[in-house]
């Protein structure tokens, strides 16, 4: 009788541990779903620029050594 009563209570942790962890991942998910843009690409709103602009009229002339040392020296 002791063995079926340690047993129910373990299989009732079992479940009440797998429902808390369902609960949990649920609401991980939905904050998730909260919090996160619809639409990644979409055209930035306000005062907002646009960090690489391809069609910039700012072209460099210096050569790949002098680039590298650049790059190499301040890490950009």
């Amino acid at each position: 009788m002791v063995i079926m009563k340690d047993m129910i209570h373990k299989l009732l942790f079992f479940f009440l541990f797998i429902v808390l962890l369902v609960i949990v991942a649920t609401a991980y998910q939905w904050v998730q779903q909260l919090i996160q843009p619809n639409t990644h690409y979409q055209k930035p709103i306000g005062n907002a620029v646009k960090v690489f602009d391809s069609s910039s009229q700012y072209i460099d002339k210096s050569s790949m050594p002098d680039r590298l040392v650049w790059f190499l020296w301040y890490g950009e």
